[in-house]
């Protein structure tokens, strides 16, 4: 009986034995499978809140782009729909180059003025969404003719600023009739 008791107790050993292994293998398992869920869930939660910092970043941006556009739109009285229209096509969200060249060279012919030369540079603006682009041009006609070719640049619906003017006043030998060259300094305004 006491061998029998024994091996009894054995077995209940050997029994305890293999279900607290059983127990650590398990609690091993479960360790490793919950540190890969959680890693899985911490990366895809870093790569959500660098996607939530940019996202915030440019919404912040165009909230301010927002608030310039109506500071702006104040500050021109842009309040009716043709006001609005008018402005965006003096200051044009590209440079349109090309469309500069033909608008000096239409003011110029219809008022009787000769282009010489126009060259282009970048330019400078201290508004914080608007570049310039500088426009020096050479003209020749007479002194009216000049002041006309002004009102000219004024009503072009592109926003063109002048920034100097040079004159110079020769007399024509066969006519006597005074010419005028003059060279301006133009800067005409475009959106970043």
């Amino acid at each position: 009986m006491l061998s029998q008791n024994s091996n009894d107790v054995m077995k209940i050993k050997k029994n305890m034995d293999v279900q607290a292994l059983i127990g650590v293998v398990l609690i091993l398992v479960s360790v490793v499978v919950y540190t890969f869920v959680t890693r899985s869930f911490s990366q895809k939660i870093s790569l959500m809140k660098v996607e939530n910092q940019t996202k915030t970043s440019t919404f912040d941006t165009l909230n301010k782009q927002v608030e310039e556009f109506k500071k702006a739109e104040e500050e021109f009285n842009l309040s009716s729909t043709v006001s609005k229209e008018k402005s965006l096509l003096s200051v044009p969200e590209k440079m349109y180059q090309d469309q500069i060249i033909k608008d000096v060279v239409s003011i110029a012919d219809s008022y009787d003025i000769t282009l010489r030369s126009l060259s282009f540079g970048k330019g400078f603006s201290n508004k914080q969404s608007i570049n310039s682009l500088q426009i020096n041009a050479g003209f020749e006609g007479n002194y009216n003719d000049l002041v006309s070719f002004l009102k000219g640049i004024e009503q072009n619906p592109r926003k063109i600023r002048i920034n100097s003017i040079s004159v110079q006043i020769g007399v024509m030998d066969v006519s006597l009739a005074k010419r005028a060259s003059f060279t301006l300094a133009m800067e005409a305004f475009y959106q970043k």
